[in-house]
């Protein structure tokens, strides 16, 4: 009997430790950095008429979808868990809004009751981490006192009143970008105290509680590439300190795309050079490899059409159409301000 209940007790253990090596095996050739599923691309998408649709699409440009119609919707951009996407709309007085990605779950984070559009809600964006009090922030840009401050506000439906980040009737400071820590804001600011004004990217130092400690402007920086240029738009790498922006001379109609190294902010690289189109409104992909961007002709000093979103890779600069204007059903002519899931 002792003999049989043995055997039988052998025979359990070796069982448990075969399946316990087959699933460690399992996991082993799981990848270990997976870029997030598709959709994973959102953008703002302009139909004639007026109306602008928020839409979803995979990252080779396939699957297009609307993610919410009708009213006026711009400025998308991702939550960090990929779940929502924040966004400015008028659906129910302008404000900034959430949506799950399925399109469920719409509602207001801030906002006003009147009918006024835009409003001055302007390019939020979710912190990639919370803060001290446990809480998600969403920065954007607010244009009610005329020259645009930015804002933090909880990262929630019906939040408390938000605070003020920076506060200047002298400066614009708009398109906020969080780096990966969740406190730091780069942000593009345009400086009317001094004749010409200038406008580069300022970064911005934040304490646990979203407080603002320091910043410093990393494009002003003499004889550096960028020292002369407009530069706007950046967004901050989702796993280096490096920005894209768009940069163009100033007073000038062309833009380009250009990485900023934040460790050595005079190292900045030409991504795209073309004096027949602006590249503008750029974002990482998951894993900085690539970035997706708007492209607009120009041509006999004027804008063309039609628009198209591009990817290119930012070793290679190997580009990849991803849509052009003009088409779909319904006809999307115009597309903006695309966010790249982390």
């Amino acid at each position: 009997m002792n003999t049989h209940r043995g055997l039988f007790l052998a025979l359990v253990a070796l069982l448990i430790a075969a399946s316990l090596s087959t699933a460690s095996r399992a996991q082993a050739k799981q990848p270990q950095s997976q870029p997030p599923p598709d959709p994973a691309i959102v953008f703002e998408a302009g139909h004639p008429g007026g109306v602008v649709d928020l839409m979803v699409m995979n990252s080779d440009g396939s699957n297009k979808k609307i993610l919410l119609r009708g009213g006026h919707h711009h400025m998308p951009s991702w939550s960090p868990d990929r779940s929502q996407v924040v966004f400015s709309s008028d659906t129910n007085g302008p404000g900034i809004y959430l949506i799950n990605r399925d399109g469920t779950g719409l509602c207001k984070v801030v906002g006003t009751s009147g009918d006024s559009y835009p409003g001055p809600y302007v390019g939020p964006v979710w912190s990639p981490l919370p803060f001290g009090d446990g809480f998600h922030r969403i920065a954007y840009a607010d244009t009610s006192a005329g020259s645009p401050d930015l804002l933090l506000v909880k990262a929630m439906c019906n939040a408390p009143a938000p605070t003020n980040l920076t506060q200047s009737d002298l400066k614009t400071e708009w398109f906020p970008t969080w780096s990966r820590s969740a406190r730091r804001i780069a942000a593009a600011v345009e400086d009317y105290s001094v004749s010409p004004s200038t406008e580069g990217i300022v970064v911005y130092d934040l304490t646990d509680y979203g407080t603002l400690i320091s910043q410093t402007n990393v494009t002003s920086i003499p004889g550096c590439p960028l020292a002369t240029r407009w530069v706007a738009e950046p967004d901050w790498g989702k796993t280096q300190d490096k920005l894209v922006v768009e940069a163009n001379l100033p007073f000038g109609d062309v833009g380009d795309l250009w990485i900023i190294d934040l460790n050595n902010p005079c190292n900045a690289q030409n991504l795209t050079l073309s004096a027949n189109s602006r590249d503008d409104e750029p974002s990482w992909s998951a894993n900085d490899s690539e970035i997706v961007y708007r492209r607009q002709p120009f041509a006999n000093g004027q804008f063309g059409y039609p628009v198209s979103l591009y990817k290119i890779n930012a070793t290679t600069h190997a580009l990849t159409e991803l849509m052009r204007g003009g088409t779909g059903k319904p006809v999307v002519n115009d597309m903006h301000f695309p966010d790249w899931r982390r």
